[in-house]
């Protein structure tokens, strides 16, 4: 005669064990979720601030150029006058660049937002 198969083991120590290999599955996900989400910043704020150097030394460049381009069209005498206020109108628009490019590297929803929704869930 054959024996019936042994069945699954019961008890206390058996459901511990489901659950903690439960647990640390559940934070082995939140932990690759919470990884994978600082890496996205990481090259979200990289290709920003990539793109904003490119745009500042193409705007420098061009701003140099204008300004020596509308310094040429005024006659000598008041050539000073208009340098002067080419320099107050150029670091009046960086200091507007500027403040404008912190608003937009700040995150929109905060830092880790679905890692923190998903643990908020559980």
């Amino acid at each position: 005669m054959n024996a019936p198969p042994p069945s699954p083991p019961r008890g206390l120590f058996v459901s511990l064990r489901r659950l903690l290999a439960t647990v640390v599955e559940l934070a082995q996900v939140r932990l690759e979720l919470l990884l994978t989400e600082l890496e996205q910043e990481k090259l979200r704020l990289f290709d920003a601030l990539l793109v904003a150097a490119v745009a500042l030394v193409a705007f420098g460049i061009g701003l140099v150029l204008l300004a020596l381009f509308v310094v040429m069209l005024f006659p000598e005498p008041q050539r000073p006058f208009v340098l002067g206020a080419l320099v107050v109108l150029t670091l009046g628009a960086a200091v507007w660049g500027l403040t404008s490019a912190r608003a937009r590297l700040r995150s929109p929803g905060g830092l880790l937002e679905a890692t923190r929704a998903e643990l908020a869930r559980d």
